[in-house]
């Protein structure tokens, strides 16, 4: 089981896959702005990893838009 399926059928519908990246980078950002960087670097890390997947990844497979 994959920690982030691009694939999996709810991810079909884009507004979906910016609700999933969007808020971790939110978050980081506001964990930056209160002087804490570390769990910044987490949810940048998290927000990262989800874009790469579901806007990088997803185009290219079988499935794509």
């Amino acid at each position: 089981m994959k920690f982030l399926d691009p694939f999996d059928p709810i991810f079909e519908k884009a507004w979906v896959r910016y609700l999933s990246v969007y808020p971790a980078l939110a978050m980081g950002a506001v964990e930056f702005w209160s002087g804490e960087p570390f769990w910044g670097m987490i949810f940048v890390a998290l927000g990262g990893y989800a874009f790469y997947q579901l806007f990088i990844v997803r185009p290219k497979g079988p499935k794509g838009d």
